[in-house]
Formats: structure tokens, sequence, C-alpha cells
């Protein structure tokens, strides 16, 4: 039985479609928890191409809390971090040593937080994130994941697995081969 964590993704109006669906696909294909917040007053979340997810919940009215905290990019990371429900839910998962988890923009949220001083980690191509390593698709350092864009969201879902402990050999036969990610696998720098 593979171990089962609680993932939960905030969402806003314009989050980036790709950086959130592909993540949560492999996530639930690796049947982990996963569980869509809304941090608008609708449960409908239209993204920056007009496709529209809905959320389990809406971030204002339930108390709302999981393993793992996730948000992904997109123009939502703009008015996230005017949002003070947003950024205490963020500081609250930090101070408990809980995994967050930034995509692209998203570490824009995670800055805003104060948690980014002192950490390696990588986003968006941008004047908003002087310190970023660009370099690396996706970064990990102690309880804060972070992912340059999307295209790394393949390899930012499968770096987070990694980081809950999901065990490498249930990964590489059940997650690799079943959704066809050995290429991102190996670029990710694991042998077959």
């Amino acid at each position: 039985m593979l171990p089962r964590k609680n993932i939960l993704v905030l969402l806003d109006e314009g989050f980036e479609e790709i950086e959130c669906v592909v993540p949560v696909r492999i996530w639930r294909y690796a049947g982990q928890y996963v569980s869509l917040v809304s941090c608008t007053d609708s449960l409908s979340v239209c993204g920056s191409n007009g496709i529209t997810l809905l959320a389990e919940a809406c971030l204002k009215d339930a108390e709302v809390s999981s393993d793992v905290l996730f948000l992904p990019g997109g123009d939502s990371c703009k008015r996230m971090k005017k949002k003070p429900i947003v950024l205490q839910k963020i500081r609250a998962y930090a101070e408990k040593g809980k995994l967050i988890a930034a995509i692209c923009g998203a570490p824009l949220l995670l800055q805003e937080a104060g948690l980014l001083a002192g950490r390696h980690y990588t986003a968006y191509r941008g004047k908003d994130f002087p310190g970023a390593d660009y370099s690396k698709p996706v970064v990990l350092d102690g309880p804060i994941l972070t992912g340059r864009d999307a295209g790394a969201a393949f390899a930012f879902a499968l770096q987070l697995l990694q980081a809950i402990k999901l065990p490498l050999e249930d990964m590489r036969k059940g997650i690799i081969t079943g959704l066809g990610l050995e290429e991102v696998w190996r670029q990710m720098g694991n042998e077959e």
C-alpha cells in the first residue's frame, strides 16, 4: 500500500492550467488525496486560458489543512498575494514545517510570505525573482519545492512524490511507466 498524503491546491482566477492539472493528475494517479480550494467567492475558478475547474471548497468558508500545500502559477499569483487569508495559510504551513510547493509565478507568494530569504529556489524568469536559479527546472530546499515554469510540471509533480517519500520502485513501475514519463524521469537524473 502506497503512503497517502493530503495535498491542498489553492486556486484563484487566472491560474495556469498546465501547472495545476498536470501535477494534480500525476498525484491522483499515485493515489494521493488532492483537494482543490478556491481563493475566490465561487467554487468555479477560471484559469488563464479560459478553462474552469470546480473546487471542493472556498478558502474563506472552510478550515482546510493537509500535509502539502500546492500553489500553481499564473496571473492568479498577483491577486493572491494581496489576500491576507492566503498569506496566513502559507505561513501556517511553514510554521508547521509542512511541504509547500510553488511553480512558475507562485514563488511570488512564498516571497511575499517571507519564505524565500536564504533559500535555493527556481521560478518563472523575471525581475520578481532576483535570487532564483533558472538553470534547474525543479528545486527542493527543505520543505520548499519550486518549479520553473509549465514545462517543468511533470518533473515538479514527480519531485513532490519523492519529497513525500513515495517508494521509488513504486514510482518507477506504476507512475513513470503508467504515464509514459520515462524520459522525464531520466532527465531528472534518475536511472531507468
